[in-house]
């Protein structure tokens, strides 16, 4: 497909645009008190593939230049959405190099050509974007016709949280397990919320190290703790002004994770913890648990919807919060097959986004 005095070329990514879809996600980074570069290296088709049953990466092409200045992604997941299973797109990586940004014919493009080549694997649509990405929210959010429609589907929030904390006696069994210990559990659990994937060691949780909480010999409470790492990195590019003294701090002393360097990849890892009952005082000592056994890792990261009964359980500890918009994505500008999952909790695992 292409466009504009057929200058620009759009097709799906292969290994050998690695480095040109580098460049373009070195090129931006997030805006905020924590400015954060979004990396994908060594392998960004690789990565992208880690994450669903099959990706969709679009490159977008400057033939005068050879050179490419723009990506799209659409990941198609297996998902629960109101009890059933459906084939969920989560639009993301959607980037231009800077020298092109004003163009914004660029935007609808990438999307119509996504849209075009999936529309038949795709039953719903999912992105997010940042809180403070005024600008993106303004563009996205009108209405237009060579645009989907975005549906505002309620806040994420992600917190940094401090790992390898104090160790101390937890009530209960509670314990690294193996997940099929928490397969009958984690079941229970997706199927009542939108979102959740199929599978509890669906795509790269495969890897992931699991714990449980255990009452009369059956898990009650469960997660994860994944190290995504080798192939996805966020590198930090500036502080605010509060949150440069704080990383020149000892913040683990002061309960905080551990700022990265400028310009240094985060030490990490994803997780994300499921109760049936979302008992939160359950939930508290397994969430004290994963985070005194994962000493190796500067600050864990876990990301809850507004909706999630659990988060206060996460908020009253200190951490380091950023946040999200969740949104439903509409090519057919139809509203009503998102409007029953409209105010109602979303799973979203921060390991995913």
């Amino acid at each position: 497909m292409s466009f504009q005095s057929k200058q620009y070329v759009f097709y799906k990514a292969t290994d050998e645009d690695q480095l040109g879809i580098q460049e373009v996600f070195k090129s931006g980074k997030f805006e905020g008190d924590i400015a954060v570069q979004y990396l994908r290296d060594p392998n960004p088709v690789a990565s992208f593939q880690k994450e669903g049953d099959k990706c969709f990466l679009v490159v977008l092409k400057d033939k005068e230049k050879d050179k490419i200045i723009g990506t799209g992604s659409c990941i198609i997941r297996s998902v629960y959405w109101q009890g059933e299973i459906k084939r969920l797109g989560y639009l993301a990586g959607l980037k231009l190099l800077p020298e092109y940004q004003k163009k914004i014919l660029f935007i609808p493009a990438i999307y119509r050509y996504l849209y075009e080549e999936i529309k038949e694997e795709v039953d719903l649509y999912f992105t997010t974007i940042l809180s403070e990405n005024i600008a993106v929210q303004k563009m996205l959010e009108k209405p237009r016709k060579v645009m989907p429609l975005y549906i505002y589907a309620g806040e994420y929030k992600v917190y940094f949280c401090k790992s390898g904390i104090r160790k101390r006696k937890l009530k209960g069994d509670i314990r690294q397990c193996n997940k099929d210990e928490l397969e009958a559990l984690y079941e229970a659990k997706a199927k009542t919320v939108n979102g959740s994937l199929v599978k509890i060691d669906a795509y790269d949780l495969k890897n992931a190290t699991f714990y449980g909480l255990f009452e009369n010999g059956k898990a009650v409470a469960g997660g994860y703790v994944l190290n995504q790492q080798s192939y996805k990195q966020y590198v930090v590019k500036s502080y605010s002004f509060l949150y440069s003294i704080l990383s020149k701090c000892p913040s683990r002393l002061l309960g905080y994770p551990s700022f990265p360097k400028m310009n240094e990849a985060a030490n990490y890892a994803c997780t994300a913890i499921w109760d049936l009952e979302d008992n939160k005082e359950r939930v508290e000592r397994l969430w004290a648990y994963m985070r005194m056994e994962a000493r190796s890792y500067d600050f864990l990261m876990i990301g809850l919807h507004e909706k999630d009964p659990l988060r206060s359980c996460i908020e009253k500890g200190k951490h380091i919060p950023y946040s999200s918009r969740c949104y439903w994505v509409d090519w057919q500008h139809n509203r009503v097959p998102y409007e029953k999952a409209l105010g109602e909790n979303l799973a979203v695992d921060i390991a995913f986004l």
